[in-house]
């Protein structure tokens, strides 16, 4: 559709529709390039952060990935049981409850196990310290992961394929630019990863901790349901796409000042 340049030349409107699908294409491609090398850099800021932390046990970021291994598994037989009872993940609210209460009941009980080892003679850890790292082990996988996506779709982009025709497809639908894409979806990663790292450092704290985390991750799950019940040109432009990220800041934020 070509933009009306009457509407467009001084009143500031989006010009998305100026946009072909060649350009969509290099701006996503170029994008996803530069995602794939910044976060192993937000990875590396991560590994400085458990240096301010250290413990005396390399197996506690294994454990972390471990955590991320269970929630990864977990996501799967959930998404599994959705296709199977024909229920839409992205719009139903009882999928985001599972899920969440199973993510934090695997993350409090590896931590818990994690503390009550390793806070003990001759270790001594500092919880907070045995959480940060289950944290960093946790956030790293998710980073690794990340990374090998933005890489893949890097090289599927500059591929004609049915999935680059749709992700073009979806970018003129939401009337949004590729660079807008591009910095939502790495905003959507630092909340990520800095959920993890705040989730598992609280719940290695306490215990009790799992009923506040589960209602954190089911508020950014929710979120994101709300996301995807609005039309697709709404999205990028509704304040609910920064909730989930902005759930991570806090849950950061609030395991650093407990």
């Amino acid at each position: 559709m070509a933009a009306n340049p009457s509407c467009c030349s001084s009143d500031g409107c989006n010009h998305q529709d100026t946009l072909t699908g060649s350009q969509i294409v290099k701006g996503l491609s170029t994008g996803f390039a530069v995602l794939s090398l910044v976060t192993p850099l937000v990875a590396l800021l991560l590994l400085l952060f458990g240096a301010t932390r250290p413990v005396g046990s390399l197996a506690l970021p294994l454990a972390g990935v471990l955590i991320a291994a269970l929630h990864l598994l977990i996501g799967a037989g959930v998404n599994r049981f959705v296709q199977r009872d024909e229920l839409r993940y992205g719009l139903s609210p009882i999928p985001v409850v599972v899920r969440a209460l199973l993510d934090e009941s695997v993350r409090v009980g590896i931590a818990l196990a994690a503390v009550t080892v390793l806070t003990a003679a001759p270790y001594a850890e500092k919880p907070a310290n045995v959480g940060a790292w289950l944290g960093i082990g946790a956030a790293l996988t998710w980073a690794v992961l990340a990374t090998v996506q933005f890489v893949s779709a890097t090289k599927r982009m500059r591929t004609p394929s049915d999935w680059s025709k749709a992700i073009v497809g979806n970018v003129l639908a939401q009337k949004v630019t590729p660079r807008r894409v591009i910095a939502l979806r790495f905003i959507d990663l630092l909340g990520t990863l800095a959920y993890q790292l705040g989730a598992c450092i609280l719940a290695a704290l306490s215990p009790v901790m799992f009923m506040p985390l589960a209602v954190l991750a089911i508020g950014s799950g929710l979120s994101r349901v709300v996301l995807a019940a609005k039309q697709p040109r709404q999205r990028s432009t509704s304040a609910w796409v920064y909730a989930a990220p902005a759930v991570g800041a806090f849950t950061l934020a609030l395991a650093l000042i407990v």
